[in-house]
């Protein structure tokens, strides 16, 4: 703010908790949440009721990476069932959000999350539209209902 009071500044925290952190210097509190979305509601108004500051869910979402190097993950079927859950979670919060990520990338250089294939493969499958340009089920989160 001492260089520029012109423009607005957050940062953008790596998870909920953290989120509060150091709100005095920024305009907004925003945070990441990779976590289960059960426990969002909760982690969310323990939030809101430590900042009167605006708050912006700035980074989710839920990989489609289930294959041979994650056998757990999650199908296109239940990264699409997650945005809807999440939908609704936003709407019920009035909560500002942008999710991770508009498309799925065919790349992840190892300097991002490092050498191990699980890693970077579970990266790669972030997106709403696949490497094919095609839109993933999870695509219908942005249709209005």
């Amino acid at each position: 703010k001492k260089h520029d009071s012109n423009h607005i500044i957050t940062i953008g925290w790596s998870n909920i908790h953290t989120a509060p952190l150091l709100q005095e210097q920024v305009d907004f509190v925003s945070f990441h949440y990779y976590e289960k979305l059960k426990d969002f509601n909760k982690k969310y108004t323990l939030l809101q009721s430590t900042t009167s500051k605006p708050i912006v869910l700035q980074e989710f979402g839920l990989t489609s990476s289930k294959g041979i190097w994650s056998p757990l993950g999650a199908s296109e079927k239940a990264q699409a069932a997650y945005y809807s859950e999440f939908k609704e979670i936003v709407k019920k919060h009035s909560l500002h959000y942008l999710p991770w990520t508009l498309y799925d990338f065919t790349n992840i250089p190892t300097t991002v999350v490092g050498k191990l294939p699980w890693r970077k493969h579970q990266q790669k499958h972030f997106g709403f539209i696949n490497k094919d340009k095609n839109p993933k089920k999870a695509f219908d989160f942005f249709r209005s209902k």
